[in-house]
């Protein structure tokens, strides 16, 4: 990986593969490491606003990628590599996992720029959860 004119945001391993993003500003690449070890292009992004590595986070569930960046959440199909913006919840600031035995998300909501985060689990249609990110949170699923 030698040919990139943006800097690389983030590498990240799946049960699928081994990803990275790159892009800077409004930007994004997204990339897949291939079999002969090369970086191959899966699909490219442009963002409503400026983003910053901080703002960052990903959860995959199946074939899916789901990438946040600041409250803009976008999705890409592994197989199919289509991306689409997300219908996930447009508070949900930055994506942390997902927990594919009890079919939820984990991430950190910020309703507002006066509000602090929360920490957030969640399905597509529902918050089951949400604690200010200040008090500690013991998550024990079986």
């Amino acid at each position: 990986i030698t040919q990139l004119n943006e800097p690389i945001i983030e590498f990240f391993k799946t049960q699928k593969g081994v990803y990275f993003v790159s892009g800077q500003n409004q930007e994004i690449n997204i990339w897949q490491i291939n079999k002969q070890n090369k970086a191959e292009r899966l699909n490219s992004f442009r963002l409503a606003l400026n983003f910053s590595e901080i703002d960052f986070g990903w959860a995959q569930k199946e074939d899916t990628l789901y990438l946040s960046f600041a409250g803009e959440i976008l999705e890409l199909n592994l197989k199919t590599k289509e991306k689409k913006k997300s219908e996930l919840d447009s508070t949900i600031y930055r994506l942390l996992a997902y927990l594919d035995n009890k079919k939820y998300f984990i991430g950190l909501k910020k309703p507002s720029a006066l509000k602090e985060y929360s920490l957030v689990i969640f399905n597509e249609k529902d918050i089951v959860f949400e604690s200010p990110i200040k008090e500690k949170i013991v998550y024990l699923g079986s």
